[in-house]
């Protein structure tokens, strides 16, 4: 899969993507997040602030999207500070939120998504929570390379449950939609040393149709030890709990399944455990179990969208 930044000076290093495309837009440099146009063809992932600057007649089926980059990205740090920070190959990644509706009592139906945390033993970004997803792989579509990572790492099989077929601008596929992109380093901050890999990460949503129990919700789930050590579902009420912080999560647990080392089992995981203050030191956060900054910016995407139950 190759990468392919293009913007109106072709002859700037591509180190730092969002700076790049944010200034070809004659957008502020600072601006966390800004649009942009991006296309998969032919094994290539194409991607630019202006799709007139896309190869042929790729602006006509090129996507729009938002693109957003940590506060702390490490190739903006070192250039402050005058850090030499060698060029990187970008991977293109995809992950999927895939959201249920879970019935919590008689009267009351909200979203759910599905996260899972990832074993102490990866190499990049190890015992952090993300939703499913991966590399997408040659001859890979970004939905597909999504689904086919959500059944190797949990286990559930897209095509096996109902979809709902949202009728949503954003929609990129019959049954997916974007939520958005992430441009991502690690190591994620320069303390921790000069980057190492780099990935475009584009964030999918999918809905099941129906409503579940959370006991269902659980049973669906066959996870890859490798892959998964944790997976819960965070409704609507725990995802606002997560992206305001300590107070709000502090008596919130979550009901997970959970592998202890022989074998999976029903637990609970509390929230204050995942979250973590803007302040806190890097090599805190470097061990700390955690959302990373691109899991934070696509749950509150989701959130945006499903804060409203009606809205599915």
């Amino acid at each position: 899969m190759d990468f392919k930044l293009i913007t109106s000076s072709p002859s700037h290093s591509q180190c730092h993507i969002y700076k790049l495309l944010t200034s070809s837009a004659q957008r502020p440099p600072n601006q966390l997040e800004t649009d942009i146009h991006f296309v998969l063809n032919d094994n290539t992932f194409y991607i630019s602030a202006d799709p007139a600057l896309l190869p042929g007649d790729l602006s006509h089926t090129s996507t729009i999207a938002p693109l957003a980059h940590p506060t702390v990205c490490p190739f903006a740090v070192a250039e402050r500070t005058g850090v030499h920070v060698s060029d990187l190959p970008v991977s293109v990644s995809a992950c999927i939120l895939i959201t249920a509706l879970v019935r919590i009592s008689s009267e009351l139906i909200t979203p759910a998504v599905l996260l899972t945390r990832r074993p102490k033993h990866m190499r990049s970004f190890p015992g952090v929570w993300v939703p499913p997803g991966g590399r997408v792989e040659r001859d890979e579509t970004l939905d597909m390379a999504a689904i086919r990572e959500m059944e190797e790492e949990t286990g559930i099989r897209l095509s096996a449950h109902r979809v709902k077929m949202s009728q949503s601008p954003a929609m990129f596929s019959p049954n997916c939609r974007v939520l958005g992109l992430w441009e991502s380093v690690f190591p994620p901050f320069l303390e921790m040393g000069v980057p190492k890999r780099r990935h475009e990460v584009v964030y999918l949503e999918a809905a099941f149709d129906g409503v579940y129990s959370g006991e269902e919700l659980l049973s669906m789930l066959t996870p890859e030890v490798n892959e998964v050590d944790v997976a819960a579902w965070f409704d609507t009420d725990a995802v606002n709990a997560l992206l305001n912080g300590d107070a709000d999560a502090k008596d919130i647990r979550v009901a997970a399944l959970c592998f202890d080392g022989r074998e999976w089992k029903k637990g609970s995981v509390p929230l204050a455990n995942l979250v973590s203050s803007p302040d806190e030191d890097v090599e805190i956060l470097a061990d700390a179990e955690r959302l990373t900054s691109g899991t934070i910016y696509a749950l509150g995407k989701w959130l945006e969208i499903y804060r409203n139950t009606n809205s599915l």
